[in-house]
């Protein structure tokens, strides 16, 4: 057997050994970028390592000061509810308790956002968490609830839930016309006309237009209705619009109108000062009339600059011959 042979049978019986635990390769991209120092290795294992660590028991933490960092949530919480002889009943929490502090911030100014997730491993030691609230922490009193809990926001309105039988239609081709919309909306229901934005020189809309219906289903049917939001390749937008006869006039004040406690709600005025009875001229001296002044007798006043020009003295402007002795100096 030649050594030719020998090696091809070698090569034949080597195995591609894979190691599985072991990270992808990178590609020739990832290792252009990781040779500029522009590849987040260490940042997407922090994301990973994060997002296992991540709890069902967790608070959120409000109300924080914009200089706040996590450090700081770490030694308020471990100072509060560490361990305490006094009370060695009460729910301890220690550092390795706090499975993870998310300390969100702002993309545009690099701060934080005023709020915080704190995620612990029990239900126990998460209520633990939530008696902090109320606590001062870099002067600001915080407010602490169950991360899962969403009591107090205000609840998302349905925009095509709505009463109007006015329609908003925004973002409409300059070349729409009231037949158009008229042609587009017909199938929602009866139009009682439309109202289109135009300007008066040129006649053209000004990109927006109000389309009354007769009863308000037809608004919310054309807000639901994905084939209406469309028209001549440009996306309307469409909001309800406010109707005119649902409007609540505003109450207007009457004077000497009762109030809740019946008395009358009049202007209160202060009473004047007394005054003194002074005559209106002195006694010792007659009253006269008060003569007129004169334009003589007026104050200088500055004149305007044509009255200056016009009064003042023309010279002459022509040759003047000379009259001087001519002196000579020997």
């Amino acid at each position: 057997m030649s050594d030719s042979e020998v090696s091809t049978k070698r090569k034949i019986k080597e195995e591609i050994e894979i190691d599985l635990d072991k990270s992808a390769p990178l590609s020739k991209k990832q290792k252009r970028l990781e040779k500029k120092g522009k590849l987040p290795v260490e940042k997407a294992d922090d994301e990973e390592e994060a997002k296992s660590k991540k709890s069902e028991h967790g608070v959120w933490i409000g109300n924080l000061s914009f200089d706040t960092c996590k450090d700081d949530i770490k030694r308020f919480i471990l100072a509060k509810l560490g361990k305490n002889e006094d009370d060695p009943d009460a729910v301890v929490i220690e550092e390795d308790d706090l499975l993870r502090i998310n300390l969100p911030k702002s993309k545009a100014t690099k701060k934080v956002k005023g709020f915080a997730y704190v995620d612990v491993p029990t239900a126990e030691k998460m209520e633990r968490l939530v008696t902090l609230s109320e606590q001062i922490l870099n002067g600001r009193k915080l407010l602490i609830k169950n991360a899962n809990s969403f009591e107090g926001r205000p609840e998302k309105k349905d925009p095509t839930d709505t009463e109007s039988r006015v329609l908003f239609v925004g973002n409409l081709p300059f070349s729409a016309t009231e037949e158009m919309l008229k042609e587009h909306f017909m199938s929602c229901g009866d139009i009682r006309r439309v109202r289109m934005m135009s300007f008066e020189d040129t006649g053209k809309s000004k990109g927006f237009s109000f389309v009354d219906f007769y009863d308000a289903d037809a608004t919310r049917k054309a807000l639901k209705g994905r084939m209406y939001k469309y028209l001549e390749g440009r996306t309307l937008r469409l909001e309800a619009g406010e109707d005119r006869s649902k409007r609540v006039p505003k109450p207007r004040k009457v004077e000497g109108a009762a109030t809740e406690e019946g008395q009358s709600a009049q202007k209160e005025y202060s009473e004047p000062a007394p005054v003194e009875d002074k005559p209106a001229y002195s006694e010792d001296k007659e009253s006269y009339d008060k003569p007129k002044r004169s334009k003589e007798d007026r104050p200088y006043s500055r004149k305007k600059p044509g009255q200056i020009l016009a009064s003042a003295q023309r010279a002459s402007v022509g040759i003047v011959k000379s009259t001087g002795k001519k002196m000579t100096f020997d």
